[in-house]
């Protein structure tokens, strides 16, 4: 509290000292004796009540009669220290890098708490803690130690207890690949690198079969077969708690092609004429398959003028130049021809035309 000295109006005497009479809800509560100056810290006061002071002022000749009473005050002080503080990670099914704190308010101390700051240093710096009592920014797979204080118009109050978290979240997404390979198709995946913050196990499934996490598998027998891959990363003892990663892809489709083949020697008609053989190169059928080959010419029409079959090797792949043939004659001349395949389990195809 502070007052102004006024000189007194009697004899001249300089003022010597002052008693502070302290007043709680009407009643004097307590003096403060000799004091000097015009002003004094008045302690030990009860911040839940209302005090009022007045002052008698003393010099050689004796003491005044006491001052009127100073306006209402009711003292504060540093809120009281939080308790009860305890630290879990947050976020950990998204990014994670989050620390949710809990703890018991702080009394306020005569002056109502403005809000709360952490420390992760033990006490170093501080930085102020969000309503929702969340710490963000935070590294996944460190651990941190935060204490809280709470804070008022007097200032910051004491420490709490400390409270350690490792801050984690959900795995990194999965690395998984499915490629066309004729008629297979080759799986690839990273068997790990997924953890963050916290290990985690990893799971693969090929056309919804578990299969060993070994990163890589071939699966397909046969063309126009749709495979697929699926990734899944889980935080260890969290079993819903999971990225996953898929993709798929489809073995090839049957193909064929027609290229002139080795000139025939075996037939009269062709001593003369320039007779070959069609040479047909199939691929992606099912493999060591049977594969009933139809050779065509548009002479006259279109029309079937020769077959044969032929057998796939394990990849579903053939070539044969010397099924049929085709040459400049009376019944052929320089006709167009192709070829038509069936192996007898759904693969089909037709090759290009060739004329020669």
């Amino acid at each position: 509290m502070t007052w102004a000295s006024e000189p007194l109006k009697s004899n001249g005497e300089p003022v010597t000292s002052y008693d502070v009479l302290v007043y709680r809800g009407g009643s004097l509560a307590k003096t403060v004796s000799g004091v000097q100056g015009t002003q004094q810290q008045v302690t030990g006061l009860d911040t839940s009540s209302t005090y009022t002071f007045a002052l008698v002022a003393h010099n050689n000749v004796g003491a005044s009669p006491q001052g009127a009473r100073s306006n209402p005050v009711t003292p504060y002080g540093r809120p009281g220290a939080v308790s009860n503080l305890s630290a879990a990670p947050a976020n950990t099914t998204g990014n994670g890098g989050q620390v949710q704190l809990s703890f018991s308010p702080a009394t306020a101390n005569g002056d109502p708490v403005s809000g709360y700051q952490y420390s992760i240093d033990g006490g170093s710096s501080w930085g102020s803690l969000a309503s929702d009592k969340t710490v963000s920014g935070l590294q996944n797979g460190t651990t941190y130690s935060f204490l809280v204080r709470a804070v008022n118009s007097a200032g910051p109050g004491p420490s709490s207890n400390r409270a350690s978290a490792n801050p984690y979240g959900q795995p990194k997404t999965p690395v998984a690949n499915a490629a066309t390979d004729g008629i297979r198709v080759k799986m690839t995946w990273n068997t790990g690198g997924y953890d963050n913050g916290r290990p985690s196990t990893v799971s693969v499934t090929i056309d919804g079969n578990a299969v060993a996490n070994d990163g890589a598998a071939t699966v397909g027998n046969g063309p126009d077969e749709a495979h697929s891959i699926t990734v899944k990363a889980c935080v260890q003892g969290e079993p819903t708690n999971c990225s996953s990663k898929s993709d798929s892809a489809r073995t090839a489709s049957p193909s064929a092609s027609l290229a002139q083949g080795p000139r025939v020697t075996s037939d009269p008609q062709c001593a003369s004429n320039a007779c070959y053989y069609f040479d047909i190169t199939a691929r992606n059928f099912h493999p060591n398959a049977s594969v009933f080959v139809q050779c065509w010419n548009n002479a006259g029409g279109d029309h079937v003028f020769a077959s044969f079959h032929a057998t796939t090797d394990a990849n579903g792949y053939f070539n044969q130049n010397s099924g049929c043939y085709l040459g400049h004659n009376a019944i052929n001349p320089w006709s167009a021809g192709w070829a038509t395949l069936d192996d007898g389990r759904g693969g089909t195809a037709r090759t290009n035309n060739y004329t020669w």
